[in-house]
């Protein structure tokens, strides 16, 4: 038996492909910011370069990660998504929008 959210319908799977946008995009910008070039630069200034680009790579790394396990949250079964107990329903709800922060939590 599971447990669910009371929201309408496509509210979760809605906020399952926002956060999952959310890792590509993060994903990507970490990629990108990686592989950014230094050529060009004064060598007096790119050792402050690499810094930032060191340091904003691991926090979009991070991010990306953080905003992955908030999509993983939203389990899908069988077209309906089911929490496998209160807790894990309350973290999934807890990234939901504003409008439904305080849905319902019931068992199926």
């Amino acid at each position: 038996m599971g447990v669910t959210i009371d929201v309408p319908p496509g509210v979760l799977a809605a906020a399952k492909i926002a956060w999952d946008d959310a890792a590509d995009g993060l994903d990507g910008a970490w990629r990108r910011l990686s592989k950014a070039s230094t050529a060009g630069f004064a060598p007096a200034v790119v050792t402050a370069i690499e810094a930032f680009q060191t340091t904003w790579t691991d926090e979009l790394k991070r991010r990306a990660e953080a905003a992955q396990v908030n999509s993983d949250a939203f389990v899908e079964v069988s077209g309906d998504f089911e929490f496998s107990d209160a807790a894990a329903a309350e973290q999934a709800r807890a990234l939901l929008g504003w409008a439904h922060r305080a849905a319902p939590i019931g068992e199926r």
